[in-house]
């Protein structure tokens, strides 16, 4: 079950990024931009290799690390907001999607824990 799905989400986002190649005409401030990559590489700084015992150990960690990668997206997605007519911006729609498709993701770690 894992692994279907972590091939529909690979796939989701191969498909994102074709899109962002042919579809994705919006600018951004360098202001903002620059904060994103910041706030990303904060991100990627505090990735750790844990120590798996069991696969509950695993689904634990990828549970941690989806509810961490949609607070990241959130915090990217309110940055964005200057105004209420930001959330028509086609950058603003692709991160609410990416929301979506994170939180359905977290959805099925937290359903594979053992309560």
């Amino acid at each position: 079950m894992i692994r279907k799905e972590e091939i529909k989400h690979i796939k989701y986002y191969e498909q994102l990024k074709e899109k962002f190649n042919y579809e994705l005409n919006d600018t951004i401030d360098f202001y903002l931009y620059d904060k994103v990559v910041k706030l990303l590489y904060e991100f990627k700084s505090q990735i750790r290799i844990p120590h798996i015992d069991n696969a509950q150990d695993l689904i634990k960690y990828s549970l941690e690390f989806e509810k961490n990668s949609i607070s990241l997206f959130l915090d990217i997605q309110g940055r964005l907001l200057g105004n209420l007519n930001d959330v028509y911006n086609n950058v603003y729609k692709i991160i609410s999607n990416i929301i979506e498709e994170e939180r359905r993701h977290e959805k099925m770690f937290s359903d594979l824990v053992l309560k």
